[in-house]
């Protein structure tokens, strides 16, 4: 029998989302950002036949974290701090392409959820085909081709 990664996220003690995989944790931890939201959680990992806590549930940050760390890269600063604005601001929005899994992708939406919405439309203003984190992205430009010497994806499509 094939040990599989397997989660489980509880909320007052009642198991609310389950998870297994080899993406299993980061959709666990995917779950416990939102969950967290409406109060504490625990992740749980099933392993030897039982429910263990784990000992650091790491949370992904939240796309707000970003905004006014230095650190990161001023367009998807920009994007994210327009975006997650409560006002409404004049256009031009700023325009955010990153890579994902090997394909260029534009960020069209940032979430209250913490995350971030993705198409492989690089024309799309709106319109996300995947929700991810922005941890899971990365080589941020306002351009779609930030690297020539990358070819495009023959599909245009997200990889799974």
């Amino acid at each position: 029998m094939t040990d599989r990664e397997r989660y489980r996220l509880k909320q007052d003690g009642i198991p609310v989302a389950w998870s297994e995989g080899p993406d299993a944790l980061r959709e666990i931890k995917h779950y416990a950002l939102i969950y967290s939201q409406d109060g504490p959680v625990v992740i749980e990992r099933h392993t030897e036949g039982r429910w263990r806590k784990l000992k650091e549930t790491m949370m992904d940050k939240h796309c707000d974290d970003y905004i006014d760390d230095e650190t990161q890269p001023e367009c998807l600063r920009a994007f994210l701090d327009y975006a997650r604005s409560p006002m409404m601001r004049p256009e031009p929005r700023p325009k955010l392409f990153a890579d994902y899994k090997g394909h260029r992708v534009r960020v069209v939406m940032a979430s209250r959820f913490g995350d971030v919405g993705i198409t492989s439309k690089l024309d799309a203003e709106h319109g996300y085909d995947k929700r991810v984190a922005v941890e899971d992205l990365s080589g941020f430009s306002e351009n779609p081709a930030h690297d020539l010497s990358r070819p495009p994806s023959p599909t245009g499509r997200i990889a799974p």
